[in-house]
């Protein structure tokens, strides 16, 4: 049967597990958080556990979760979409060149306050003393294995993926103590073994290796077989990115450019992807078929901004809102339901179109995935081929290469690819997309 791996990846609104043996998922498992905390995380990842009916067999786990939310001295939760630190981010713009940042994160520091420093700077303004300040995946090593330990990728921003350890100068310019921040270890290095409080209370089998792992969008990157120069992505959640990995860092363009495992990561992200979705499909009937849209029903349908929860990049705006453009007489809720998915594909092109470069096709995964019309639009506006993954859940599924990369059962990052295979091919069929741009230029003015 093969030595079986875990991957468990704490993501915004759930927890997701695989189990991989000989590189393919035979068994998954998923829940929902009652309460989005510590607490709240545990219990489902115990929910998790108890349903993967092979958790005896595995050998070795690797970790992935959501990254910019930090947790405070042991007790207060800084969500990644929060508002906080807003303010500290300008702070740090102006306090901190681009210069420095490239010399001590490898990256410029994004419009993002997500990143560590502006939620470490809020915490101190608000919280008082910090005595620690960790990210969930650092909880749920320490949990495991007694160690709080975390990865450069997971606090990159604070962090350089290179050098492999935190910037000494901007924790000594703000005056931030490295003792109330994790240890960092390589993704692929151990962490610690499974403890008997642990194993007892989420049913591990106490002693098997915890490998450090990734945030939850490097992992589903891994997870995606994205490793190469070249390689193009578009990774469907809550968030979405879409990007490519380049041969050297682009930090002028508006977009995220930085140190990834190999090469460099240039990309984009919008925050709305999935309040958009969740809105359509609260509200407008979301079944249409890709073959039933024409020019015709296209150009009836409002034009749809997705902000529902703020833009990201390019053009952050944690104040942006969603709204429609252009509403007719006789407009009908299935094309109020096209513009929302629509409008997300024309979220995902503007990022596109700023960072262009050669690709004979883009690998998709995630939960927006399994949408044809979505795909399709996807497909026509960027002109390329979408290569959808076996893998939905990339991020669990790049927490196990880890732990395989660090037990051996995986050589090395250029044989991950082998491993990550593509289910379907959506082409660009080019009869929609004239008058798709044309829109695209009313949502880019509007």
């Amino acid at each position: 049967m093969g030595e079986a791996f875990l991957g468990i990846d704490l993501g915004t609104s759930s927890v997701k597990a695989v189990l991989v043996k000989n590189g393919r998922t035979v068994e998954r498992s998923s829940a929902a958080y009652r309460t989005k905390n510590p607490e709240g995380w545990i219990s489902a990842v115990r929910e998790v556990l108890s349903g993967l009916r092979g958790r005896e067999e595995v050998s070795a786990a690797g970790l992935s979760s959501q990254t910019g939310t930090y947790i405070v001295n042991d007790r207060y939760v800084l969500p990644w979409n929060g508002k906080e630190g807003f303010q500290e981010l300008q702070d740090i713009r102006k306090r901190f060149s681009t210069e420095e940042f490239l010399r001590e994160i490898g990256m410029d520091h994004p419009e993002l306050t997500s990143y560590p420093l502006p939620k470490l700077l809020y915490a101190g303004r608000y919280f008082g003393e910090l005595k620690s300040f960790y990210q969930p995946k650092d909880y749920l090593c320490q949990k495991l294995t007694g160690n709080r330990v975390s990865d450069p990728c997971t606090w990159r921003g604070l962090a350089d993926i290179r050098k492999g350890e935190y910037s000494s100068f901007l924790l000594d310019e703000m005056g931030i103590a490295k003792e109330i921040l994790p240890d960092l270890y390589e993704p692929q290095e151990a962490a610690g073994t499974v403890k008997a409080q642990a194993s007892q209370e989420l049913g591990l089998r106490e002693g098997i290796p915890v490998y450090t792992g990734l945030n939850d969008y490097f992992a589903a990157l891994l997870g995606m077989g994205v490793v190469n120069t070249g390689d193009w992505f578009d990774i469907t959640g809550t968030s979405e990115h879409v990007g490519c990995i380049e041969d050297a860092l682009k930090p002028d363009t508006g977009l995220i450019s930085g140190p990834y495992l190999q090469g460099f990561v240039h990309y984009g992200v919008t925050a709305s992807t999935g309040a958009a979705l969740n809105f359509g499909r609260s509200v407008f009937p979301m079944e249409i078929e890709w073959d039933s849209l024409t020019e015709e029903r296209i150009r009836k349908a409002p034009v749809f901004r997705p902000y529902l929860a703020g833009r990201r990049s390019p053009d952050p705006d944690p104040e942006a809102a969603g709204s429609f453009i252009g509403i007719r007489e006789g407009c009908l809720g299935e094309d109020m339901a096209y513009a929302v998915l629509e409008g997300v594909a024309f979220s995902l092109y503007h990022i596109y179109e700023m960072i262009l470069g050669e690709s004979s096709g883009i690998r998709v995964c995630g939960g927006a995935a399994v949408n044809p019309v979505l795909n399709h639009l996807k497909a026509e506006l960027f002109g390329k081929e979408l290569w959808l993954m076996e893998e939905k859940d990339a991020s669990a599924f790049g927490a196990a290469l880890t732990a395989m990369l660090g037990e051996g059962a995986i050589g090395k990052l250029p044989d991950i690819p082998a491993v990550c295979r593509i289910l379907k091919v959506v082409e660009p069929e080019k009869r929609l997309r004239d008058v798709l741009l044309e829109r695209y230029r009313i949502f880019r003015g509007g």
